[in-house]
């Protein structure tokens, strides 16, 4: 596995990814090729590992069930997360259709890294279920490893705040116990009231969009007060999955300083 090594961590992660219930496959950021998958999506594509290693998820979907637009290496976005259903093509068997839900893996402002990509295969009677998994412990665990903050939170009035994943923690300093409600992430992370009424304003508009439309936030830049009163610029991004809400989060501080400083070596 291209991301997976020796140590302790990777060793962890490994054992998540072959032992999540539901189809797992690491996705080239830049080409959409599968890079590795576990033994549930191979058995759900109908192949062994190695045939499937290298091939192109675009070119798997069967045409006219999801638009490539859909696929998030596709779009000008490459921090969000997606998920759509579809029906996939299968080798020496008939489509199946899934559940695909993408989430950046190792992605920081440009699309270097990977995708790690849920499918989940959907019996004719519940095609307007509530997506499975997103409270499971075992993606829980896969996501731990993802070095790009993520939180999910509620999408009811309470919006509670139910995961934080290390990167996260990591980023902010904030813990579940610090933010349990995204009221209180507000109120920690955008202190100035004036910036918080607006910025909170605007995303809350742009939730219920995404709730009866769209289905996910693009990405927009927010000044945040990180637990030890640093601000950092990020952009921050989220896509609806069910009833939770799955918010990603890019640190641009580092990225725009350097943009800065060569643009003052260039006068």
């Amino acid at each position: 596995m291209n991301s997976i090594n020796s140590d302790p961590a990777a060793t962890s992660f490994h054992a998540a990814f072959e032992g999540f219930p539901l189809g797992a496959a690491l996705i080239d950021a830049n080409s959409g090729r599968i890079q590795e998958l576990n033994a549930a999506c191979a058995a759900i594509l109908g192949a062994s590992r190695e045939d499937v290693a290298g091939w192109g998820l675009a070119e798997m979907i069967e045409p006219g069930t999801a638009s490539v637009h859909e696929l998030p290496w596709t779009h000008p976005d490459h921090s969000r997360a997606a998920q759509f259903e579809t029906r996939l093509r299968r080798s020496g068997a008939a489509p199946v259709r899934v559940r695909m839900t993408l989430t950046p893996f190792g992605l920081e402002s440009t699309p270097t890294g990977q995708w790690l990509c849920q499918i989940e295969p959907l019996a004719a009677a519940d095609s307007a279920a509530t997506p499975k998994g997103t409270e499971d412990p075992l993606l829980h665990k896969l996501l731990d490893h993802i070095p790009v903050p993520l939180a999910f939170s509620g999408l009811d009035a309470e919006a509670r705040v139910t995961y934080l994943n290390p990167a996260f923690k990591n980023a902010f300093g904030y813990t579940l116990a610090d933010i349990p409600t995204v009221a209180d992430w507000a109120h920690r992370a955008y202190p100035d009231e004036v910036y918080r009424e607006v910025t909170m304003t605007d995303w809350y508009e742009k939730i219920v969009r995404a709730v009866a439309v769209e289905g996910s936030v693009a990405s927009s830049e927010y000044r945040v007060t990180r637990q030890d009163g640093q601000e950092r610029e990020v952009l921050i991004s989220a896509t609806v999955l069910g009833d939770l809400l799955l918010g990603v989060f890019i640190d641009q501080t580092e990225q725009k300083a350097r943009e800065q400083a060569l643009r003052r070596s260039e006068r």
